[in-house]
């Protein structure tokens, strides 16, 4: 890995394996890159910084509210249900996948902004372990598809030479709404242990109409 980090920092670059054709329209495919994707991967973006941001959300402000939801006699559950949200969001990404090579990244990402809204609204108003339980599932299962459907539609609009910058851009997009969501949710947090919930919600709305306005491509 050292020598890899070497090579790469004195600029020895590796033999690009395009042909002569992708070559000679490299400059139009990079022309038509900044000028036809830019509105989309904006938005993407912006939606991939919620799914980060409501996961944030959920790990950050989920134990206060579960606890006083539930009492001390049973804190203990606050991580099952946690784990409950974690493994609803990891299970879903293959079959979210493979739907959204099925009917397209636009209706995936759609359906996954609906089960976030659904999920937090629930969550709003939960005042048992079930109702939370269920609202966990249905917002892991949101965040889930979705971070899957924006992934498959930014290597989709990107072409094959701006992909790993576009991956990097992904990861800088997802970092920072991991970072604000703890943050917001705190301050929002202030008035209300469901405030969180209730912004979050507010927030997949917001994104659900931006996919509708921007990224119907398929």
């Amino acid at each position: 890995m050292f020598s890899i980090a070497l090579l790469v920092f004195f600029g020895v670059k590796e033999k690009s394996k395009i042909s002569k054709k992708e070559t000679k329209g490299s400059s139009e495919t990079r022309l038509k890159f900044r000028e036809t994707a830019k509105k989309g991967f904006t938005v993407a973006y912006f939606n991939m910084a919620f799914s980060a941001m409501a996961f944030g959300v959920i790990v950050s402000q989920f134990i206060v509210h579960a606890g006083e939801l539930l009492g001390p006699g049973k804190i203990y559950l606050v991580s099952f249900l946690l784990t409950s949200y974690l493994i609803a969001e990891a299970f879903i990404q293959p079959p979210a996948g493979k739907l959204s090579d099925i009917i397209g990244r636009y209706y995936t990402t759609l359906l996954a902004f609906t089960m976030c809204a659904i999920g937090f609204f629930i969550l709003t108003f939960a005042s048992s372990i079930l109702y939370l339980l269920i609202a966990l599932v249905i917002a892991g299962l949101g965040v889930g598809t979705l971070y899957v459907a924006l992934t498959a539609f930014l290597m989709d609009l990107a072409p094959s030479s701006q992909r790993g910058l576009v991956s990097g851009f992904q990861n800088i997009a997802w970092g920072a709404g991991y970072f604000v969501g703890p943050m917001v949710g705190g301050i929002v947090a202030t008035y209300s242990v469901s405030a969180p919930y209730i912004f979050c919600a507010i927030a997949a709305v917001v994104g659900g109409l931006l996919t509708s306005l921007y990224l119907k491509s398929d």
